[in-house]
C-alpha cells in the first residue's frame, strides 16, 4: 500500500556542554555553540476521495469522515518565521487535553453529536487574536467564503497580517484574481463564520482542503 510522508527540518544553534580540560585543570567559562539539525518524519494523512473508496468495504450506515478544525490558541509572536519556540508552542496546542475530552464527551451525552462524529480527529488548530479574529492554522492558512447575506457576498476573507505567508496561499490569491473572485485581506471574524457559505485551509501538504466543520475551543466557550 502506498503512503506519503511529510518531512520537517529544524536548523538551530544549541549551547555545548562545558567540558573539563585535563591539561590545565581549568573549566572553560566561555559558552560555545554548535549547529544542530533536527528531522521529523510524519505520515501524511490521505485527502478524502469518495469516488476512490471501495464500495465493498463501506457500510450503508457509515458516515463519511468530516474535515474538522478547532479554534484554539492565540496567534504567534513572530508569525513571519517558523522558529524553534513556535515548534514547541505548536506541540502544546496540538496535544489534546483532558478538559477537551470531557467537554466533547459531555456534548456527546447530550445527544447533539453522534459517537462516530465525536471520535473523528481535528485536521487543524485555528489561531485567534485578542480581538476575536481568526488568523491561521498551526500549519495552514485559513479562509472563509462569505454567504449571500454578507455585505460582500461570494468573496473570500483571509488574514494578511499576523500570519506566515504560504506559497499555496499565493496560488489561491492568484487564482482568485484570475477568476475575478473578490478577496478581503483581513482576518475573518466569528460573525463572518456564522454567515459563511464555506471554509477552507491551504498548505504545501494539504494543498486546498475544504472544511466541513469548525468547532469552538476553550477560548470561546
Amino acid at each position: 500500500e502506498k503512503a506519503e510522508f511529510k518531512i520537517t527540518l529544524l536548523a538551530t544553534w544549541e549551547k555545548k556542554k562545558k567540558q573539563h580540560d585535563p591539561s590545565n585543570n581549568i573549566n572553560s567559562q566561555s559558552a560555545t555553540y554548535e549547529s544542530v539539525l533536527y528531522c521529523h518524519v510524519g505520515l501524511l494523512q490521505p485527502t478524502k476521495n469518495v469516488s476512490a473508496a471501495p464500495t465493498s468495504t463501506v457500510s450503508s450506515t457509515s458516515k463519511p469522515l468530516l474535515t474538522r478544525v478547532l479554534i484554539h490558541g492565540h496567534g504567534r509572536e513572530n508569525a513571519l518565521a517558523k522558529d524553534s519556540k513556535w515548534v514547541l508552542d505548536r506541540e502544546k496546542l496540538t496535544k489534546p487535553s483532558i478538559l477537551d475530552v470531557d467537554n466533547r464527551e459531555e456534548e456527546n451525552n447530550k445527544g447533539d453529536n453522534n459517537e462516530e462524529d465525536w471520535h473523528q480527529p481535528f485536521e487543524e488548530i485555528i489561531l485567534i487574536n485578542d480581538n476575536g479574529e481568526l488568523l491561521e492554522g498551526t500549519q495552514t492558512n485559513f479562509y472563509v467564503v462569505t454567504g449571500s447575506h454578507h455585505p460582500q457576498p461570494h468573496s473570500i476573507i483571509t488574514a494578511n497580517e499576523g500570519i506566515l505567508y504560504g506559497s499555496v496561499r499565493d496560488s489561491v490569491l492568484s487564482a482568485c484574481r484570475h477568476h475575478e473572485i473578490p478577496v478581503q485581506l483581513r482576518p475573518p471574524t466569528l460573525k463572518d463564520l456564522k454567515s459563511a457559505s464555506g471554509v477552507f485551509i491551504s498548505s504545501t501538504s494539504r494543498w486546498v482542503m475544504p472544511v466541513d466543520e469548525v468547532c469552538l475551543g476553550d477560548l470561546l466557550s
